[in-house]
């Protein structure tokens, strides 16, 4: 955790960046329904979190949405992860990726 001083009397903490991701593995771990879990990943993506954390994201949401029965709708975020150039798990989604745009 780091705290910066905007002004004399205003101050911002700034939260690690795997701190984005506590609650999502929290609620992946209690076996929340695959909604639940997709709409706190669309959350965190939307906060801009760095890169790897980003990444750490999309393949959460391949992992539920493959797990759901919705191979449509991994397949295009395998698609997304490729595209924003995230490679810690490109091949494991790139096979998954070509059957959203083959």
């Amino acid at each position: 955790m780091t705290h910066h001083r905007l002004t004399s009397v205003e101050t911002i903490t700034c939260l690690p960046q795997k701190a984005h991701t506590g609650r999502l593995e929290t609620l992946m771990d209690m076996g929340a329904p695959p909604e639940q879990v997709l709409a706190e990943t669309r959350r965190v993506l939307a906060m801009k979190p760095e890169k790897a954390i980003q990444g750490e994201l999309l393949s959460a949401q391949i992992e539920v949405l493959l797990q759901s029965g919705n191979r449509a709708a991994a397949a295009a975020v395998a698609w997304r992860y490729l595209e924003e150039g995230h490679t810690a798990r490109a091949a494991d989604f790139s096979y998954l990726a070509q059957e959203a745009y083959p």
